[in-house]
């Protein structure tokens, strides 16, 4: 119920293209999404990091078919 939560999609490990940051909350658990639009060059490569400032280490919570996920999709040529 302290801290900070964080997402973000960072490319070529290190610039981030979308961050998603929500404060803890103690009864509504620790959900966050993120999406973005970029456009990569030959070569790229994205990665989705997580953080977290409560002080004391915390899981990522595995849910069959919903979390954790990550995914790409290529658009246009």
């Amino acid at each position: 119920s302290t801290g900070l939560r964080s997402i973000a999609i960072r490319l070529n490990g290190v610039n981030p293209i979308a961050v998603e940051r929500v404060p803890a909350h103690a009864t509504l658990g620790g959900a966050l999404c993120i999406d973005t639009q970029y456009k990569l060059a030959a070569g790229d490569y994205v990665e989705l990091r997580a953080y977290q400032n409560s002080g004391a280490s915390l899981n990522v919570v595995v849910t069959a078919n919903s979390s954790p996920e990550f995914s790409m999709v290529k658009l246009g040529n």
